[in-house]
């Protein structure tokens, strides 16, 4: 496997792949049907993660539009309240099992970093009403993992 060109390396990778396609070749329809498995997975997570909690409006100005919102998945709770203020941006308050260690709130053309006070509550302030989605980072048992909310609407 020496050379300077690199051709007998292309001949025996090409000699490889032969034989692997010929000794076990990729199932027909394989692809597609991944691609299919992991669409209907990520709806099914999306219908599984968002639930809207009825009944815990606050109304803190006459018609203001406060609503609260919870997702779940994968060992993680995340509760989002969504304050909106006369100024026509919304203030989002959260609370997060496990607790979080940092958030981002992402929109179509912009993001927003959380304060984060180490217990699981963070905040994001000045939001402006639009399509949503938070992605955070998550301490469970000494390891870290990403926890990504479905998109919803401020």
């Amino acid at each position: 496997m020496t050379g300077t060109d690199g051709g007998e390396n292309r001949e025996l990778f090409a000699a490889l792949r032969s034989a692997w396609e010929d000794v076990d070749p990729v199932p027909a329809g394989l692809a597609e049907r991944m691609i299919a498995a992991v669409a209907v997975d990520d709806l099914n997570r999306e219908f599984q993660l968002l639930t809207l909690v009825e009944g815990v409006e606050v109304a803190v100005r006459g018609e203001d539009g406060n609503r609260t919102v919870q997702f779940e998945g994968d060992g993680t709770e995340v509760l989002l309240h969504l304050a909106a203020p006369q100024s026509g941006v919304v203030r989002v308050d959260g609370w997060s099992r496990p607790a979080v260690l940092a958030a981002r709130l992402a929109q179509e053309d912009e993001e927003w970093s959380a304060q984060t006070v180490g217990d699981g509550r963070f905040a994001f302030d000045h939001v402006r009403r639009g399509r949503s989605r938070v992605r955070m980072v998550v301490q469970q048992n000494e390891a870290m993992r990403e926890f990504t909310t479905p998109w919803f609407d401020i």
